[in-house]
């Protein structure tokens, strides 16, 4: 079955069976998220799943409670073992469908070389992650042949916003700097929002700006995603000004790794500790038997789905045998 299993990368979430059954390869989708899952754990993963779920509302009406029970399946569908980069679609197929594209994750680049990208920003729904995918491929794409890894998108002023698949974070002296969200239409990056975060508990300022090309020139600045986590910018095509040494990426970037905790999606996906090893295994509540593989502890142990605990009557004995004091009338 495992053989089997691994040959199943696309899976279409079955509202009446609740459950994800395998597919074939489908359309363009409308609205996408991914994250990278490692050994179990991601980076904030309720900020996926709110950002996926937005933008199936916006775009498609689809009720938050669907996505929710879509992306229950899919935290259980996701192996416990190995480093995974799987990929959440809408797609419209005469009608809103999910669908679960399950990826192993690519190598993490360490830092990256930015071509400014020389035309105008083309995006249709820029705070949305999906409708403008094709046209976003073709810039990074661009980049690429031009031999660099990212490319940085302008505003029609000058002014630098995100790159075609990375948000911006730049230092400027002790301050943590990120493009103004609300004087531009940007993704919401959850990889930016988190850094942001703990910049924020850590006590250090968050400035919101606009900056122009100039004004980059000289500073460690950060292209980040769910991917590759920080990537400082190496070097800059298409502007004449340098880069600033990566003092503060490793540091930073260990500190991302270290916000890794289990990839529930705040969905009621739990853990299980494995008897055999300690490791854990996925345990979904109240879902119905998978199809294909089994989520696996990091032994290699198929996990075992627990029902959900019956309520105790008031009177009557609990699980653990110790009977539950009557209310006073």
């Amino acid at each position: 079955m495992a053989e089997v299993a691994e040959l199943i990368t696309r899976w279409r979430w079955s509202p009446g069976e609740r459950d994800l059954r395998p597919a074939p390869l489908s359309r363009a989708p409308v609205v996408i998220d991914s994250w990278l899952v490692a050994g179990g754990q991601t980076v904030s993963p309720e900020l996926h799943a709110d950002r996926f779920a937005a933008g199936c509302t916006a775009l498609a009406a689809v009720p938050p409670e669907t996505t929710r029970d879509f992306l229950r399946a899919v935290a259980c569908r996701i192996p416990l073992r190995g480093r995974w980069f799987p990929r959440v679609e809408l797609i419209d197929d005469g009608g809103p469908a999910l669908e679960l594209w399950l990826r192993p994750a690519p190598p993490r680049g360490t830092g990256v070389n930015l071509r400014i990208h020389p035309g105008p920003d083309r995006r249709r729904h820029p705070t949305v992650k999906g409708p403008d995918l094709a046209w976003l491929s073709e810039v990074r794409q661009q980049a690429v042949d031009a031999g660099a890894d990212e490319a940085l998108l302008l505003a029609p002023d000058g002014r630098a916003r995100e790159g075609a698949t990375t948000a911006l974070l730049w230092w400027r002296g002790e301050a943590l700097c990120v493009p103004a969200q609300d004087r531009c239409d940007l993704l919401p990056s959850v990889t930016s929002r988190t850094i942001l975060r703990m910049a924020a508990e850590s006590g250090i300022e968050v400035v919101h700006d606009r900056p122009f090309l100039s004004e980059l020139d000289g500073l460690e600045t950060w292209m980040v995603n769910a991917l590759h986590g920080i990537r400082p910018v190496r070097s800059w095509m298409g502007a004449e000004i340098a880069p600033g040494p990566a003092i503060r990426a490793p540091r930073w970037q260990a500190r991302l790794d270290a916000a890794r905790r289990d990839s529930d999606l705040q969905c009621g996906f739990r853990r299980k500790a494995c008897r055999k090893c300690g490791g854990h295994a996925g345990v979904m509540e109240g879902m119905p038997e998978m199809t294909g593989a089994e989520p696996e502890c990091r032994c290699g142990i198929t996990a075992v789905r627990v029902p959900r605990p019956r309520p105790v009557r008031p009177g009557r004995s609990s699980s653990a045998g110790v009977p539950r004091p009557r209310r006073r009338p």
